[in-house]
């Protein structure tokens, strides 16, 4: 499976948890005896609020310096994972939701996921404490936070509620910076040449890529290249286009594509390749994750 967070110290966890929705509130004594994996969501947005903590946050090349009551949306197939600078204690929200089921609250002439909008995110997924505060934020997330614990369906149902407003709010305030175009004075802390290499790979991962072509086209010493990607990714260079890979095999075989030809279609270059990656992130064949999305689909049918 492709890696998440792998937690040790002194934790608290409490998980509210739905096929459509998760919410997850953490707090850590010491974060610095928990690895944290880069790792990325392949059906789901991710919106994650900080409550305490010393901290970058890496998603898709870009490092952002977090503080208390700062937000983050996080799009699908983004990669992403906190980089702590101290043992200050840590504590987190992290919600998790497909965009499909926030798409039946729609209603005529407004769509709950506009802020999910790809470009949107790029720009604008970073809001400050104060930016949040605006909207009565703060108080939502505590009110969720409050409910975590509590099974019954009445604390269900207002969680649900409390996380539809929370959008409704989010939609507000990225419309507002977007309309500002307040991108000039964005609080992040981007390296543009990585920003730059991000970006073509994601256009160039379905083809075999090398150091040495890379090296040329950015104008960057190799080795000085994998240690900058490294810094800003959490991946080395060839692990994230592995991932990339392996979602867009998921996606293929999915449609009915063959093994062989999915091998081919991105950029591993032989099956055999292929087939000791998919299984090493998958954790089993792509015969058998055919087979078993088949019988789901029968199952639901």
């Amino acid at each position: 499976m492709i890696p998440l967070d792998v937690e040790g110290g002194a934790m608290e966890r409490h998980v509210f948890s739905e096929p459509e929705i998760n919410f997850s509130y953490k707090k850590i004594s010491d974060p610095l005896t928990t690895r944290y994996d880069a790792h990325l969501h392949e059906n789901n947005y991710e919106i994650y609020y900080l409550l305490a903590g010393d901290l970058y946050y890496l998603v898709d090349g870009e490092r952002y310096r977090l503080q208390a009551g700062d937000l983050l949306v996080i799009d699908m197939d983004s990669i992403h994972r906190p980089n702590f600078n101290s043992g200050v204690p840590y504590e987190r929200v992290a919600i998790h939701f497909n965009p499909k089921w926030v798409r039946l609250y729609n209603v005529e002439g407004y769509d709950l996921t506009c802020c999910l909008n790809r470009e949107n995110i790029r720009h604008h997924r970073f809001l400050t404490g104060g930016e949040l505060q605006r909207e009565g934020i703060p108080f939502l997330m505590q009110e969720m936070i409050r409910l975590r614990v509590d099974n019954s369906t009445f604390s269900q149902v207002m969680l649900r509620t409390l996380f539809i407003q929370l959008l409704l709010r989010l939609n507000v305030l990225i419309q507002d910076k977007t309309q500002n175009d307040e991108e000039s004075t964005r609080l992040t802390e981007q390296n543009n040449k990585m920003a730059e290499v991000i970006f073509w790979l994601n256009q160039h991962y379905q083809k075999k890529i090398t150091l040495d072509e890379l090296s040329q086209t950015f104008f960057i010493d190799k080795y000085h290249l994998c240690h900058q990607f490294k810094q800003n990714t959490g991946f080395t260079l060839f692990e994230y286009l592995t991932y990339k890979r392996i979602l867009l095999a998921k996606t293929l075989l999915l449609s009915g594509v063959s093994s062989s030809e999915v091998s081919n279609q991105t950029g591993f270059g032989d099956y055999s390749s292929f087939y000791r990656s998919f299984r090493k992130i998958v954790g089993i064949s792509p015969k058998t994750f055919t087979s078993d999305a088949q019988k789901q689909h029968r199952l639901r049918s």
